[in-house]
């Protein structure tokens, strides 16, 4: 995998931007994933570096006004992306997000949402 290379993919309500040489992760996400819904920033790391692909874990976390106190939503991500082409290069690429999200305040079973993932992938070329 190239040491700097940028994925902008979009998908079913979601825009995802990754960018390997600081393994920025970033989501937008609309009202589909409320309360997740707006911007997150995730520092995320390749979980499974030994494989092909690229596979990023992170959580988002939700606070609100409850009665009893404040109520506390999180919601674990994974993506899987393919391998970053060699620097110099630009194409197509496609992956996957999936989110379960929780709700702990009535300790439920997770909602996921699945989405299939298209977009550009661009790695620079150069010597710097």
């Amino acid at each position: 995998m190239t040491t700097n290379a940028t994925f902008v993919l979009s998908g079913a309500g979601l825009k995802l931007t990754f960018a390997t040489e600081s393994d920025e992760l970033t989501l937008d996400l609309d009202d589909t994933y409320a309360p997740f819904q707006g911007t997150h920033q995730l520092q995320s790391k390749d979980t499974d570096a030994g494989s092909p692909g690229i596979q990023l874990t992170g959580s988002l976390r939700h606070q609100s006004v409850g009665r009893g106190g404040p109520i506390v939503r999180t919601a674990q991500v994974s993506v899987f992306l393919p391998d970053a082409p060699d620097q110099g290069s630009a194409g197509t690429a496609s992956g996957a997000l999936v989110l379960a999200a929780s709700d702990s305040e009535y300790d439920t079973a997770p909602q996921y949402y699945a989405v299939a993932l298209t977009g550009t992938v661009n790695a620079p070329g150069g010597r710097f």
